[in-house]
This record gives structure tokens, sequence and C-alpha cells, in this order.
């Protein structure tokens, strides 16, 4: 078991036919606790739990922009991590996070009497750095 810091950032550009220039981008960052199913192995499979914020920016047409933020209490993943050497690897992850934005501008997604509940689902490759291991 330890403890990690991590951060996620999300582009989505080309919008729609109704809505061609419109785009979205989110910055998460948090902390989790993460299982190693194999520990001090170069081949980490792992599960994390972790909370969250998450900040979101959507632009309609180019020019109106929204800012959207808020706490993601729920955030699970996992993945499989190569290490090259003890101290540095780099894997594959999958997380899906649940929250709900309670910084919310007036605009086209804004309900003053229900919260702006959100899920993200998110995959890729990332860096791992583990300054104290070793097999």
């Amino acid at each position: 078991v330890s403890l990690e810091g991590f951060g996620n950032f999300g582009q989505f550009k080309g919008g729609t036919e109704v809505c061609p220039k419109c785009s979205l981008s989110t910055i998460l960052f948090g902390g989790s606790v993460v299982y190693h199913l194999l520990d001090g192995v170069p081949l980490d499979p792992w599960l994390s739990f972790g909370v969250g914020y998450r900040t979101t920016k959507v632009t309609f047409d180019g020019i109106q922009s929204y800012q959207y933020g808020g706490l993601e209490p729920v955030r699970i993943a996992m993945g499989m991590d190569r290490y090259v050497i003890p101290q540095v690897g780099l894997g594959l992850y999958a997380d899906l996070s649940f929250g709900e934005f309670s910084k919310r501008e007036p605009g086209p997604f804004r309900d003053d009497r229900v919260g702006a509940v959100h899920t993200f689902f998110s995959f890729g490759i990332r860096g791992v750095l583990s300054p104290f291991a070793s097999f």
C-alpha cells in the first residue's frame, strides 16, 4: 500500500454541427491510496481510491466561456506500470471519478435549484516516479 499525488488534464475540441467551435478543458488533481497487487517487481498492477478537485472551462463558439470547479470525493483507478529502473516507470491506467461542481458561473449549464453533478472516465499512459522504491 502506498500514497500518491496525481494530476490529470483533458481537452476536447471540435464541437458539433450546432456549435463547431465549442471546446472544453479540464484539470483534476488530488491524492490516492494505492494497493499494489504484486509489490516489489518490475511489472506492477495496482488499484487506487482517492479524492480530488476538478476545474473545467467550457468555451462556446471560441468567444464565450464559463468556469466550473468542485470536489471529486470518489476517484477509482486501476492500471499496470512497468519499471525500467526501480525508481522510474511507465504504465497504462483507467479511472472513473464522480463529483459536483460547487463553483459555477452563470451560464447555459447553471441551475440554482440543483447541484452540477458530473462523472469523468479517462484512460491513458502515465509516468511514475518512486524515489524510495527498490526491487
